[in-house]
């Protein structure tokens, strides 16, 4: 599925981003139920001319199996066609919490409820190539955090 038709925040908190994810043909996997915008290019970055962009692809509950997830990350980058290049992570939820701390911008310590992280992270880039140990995910980082679209309401 191409996607392009994102939040209203991205156009106007951020054009060139959003400029980007417009022309580089975003295809999703439809195991993909958000898209959230993370890192340098997102809210409160400062990209450099060769930065990449951080996306989640959010996947439905249930959606563990590492060949899912694998194809999940492989259509988006088999698709992509911007010089800026992705850096993506399959997220999915670990805890059966359905995954609110991606719907909040900033960080909100208790979502959690004493958990460190409710969400795993499969990645095949950046020197990673499976399921990210949990040891090293630090929800915290992952802030600021902007929904740029999804499938529920199609943006």
């Amino acid at each position: 599925m191409l996607i392009s038709k994102f939040a209203p925040e991205l156009e106007q908190m951020l054009p060139e981003t959003s400029t980007i994810l417009h022309s580089a043909n975003f295809h999703i996997h439809d195991a993909v139920e958000r898209v959230t915008l993370h890192g340098s290019r997102g809210i409160d970055g400062l990209p450099r001319a060769d930065s990449d962009i951080d996306l989640c692809l959010i996947v439905r509950p249930g959606a563990i199996d590492e060949n899912l997830l694998r194809a999940v990350l492989l259509l988006t980058l088999d698709s992509w066609k911007s010089q800026v290049k992705p850096d993506l992570a399959a997220v999915y939820d670990s805890c059966e919490c359905g995954l609110d701390c991606f719907e909040y911008r900033d960080f909100q310590p208790d979502l959690c409820k004493g958990k460190s992280s409710c969400f795993g992270l499969f990645k095949i880039q950046a020197g990673f190539n499976g399921f990210v140990s949990p040891d090293i995910i630090n929800r915290k980082a992952m802030y600021p955090v902007l929904k740029i679209w999804d499938r529920k309401t199609d943006l």
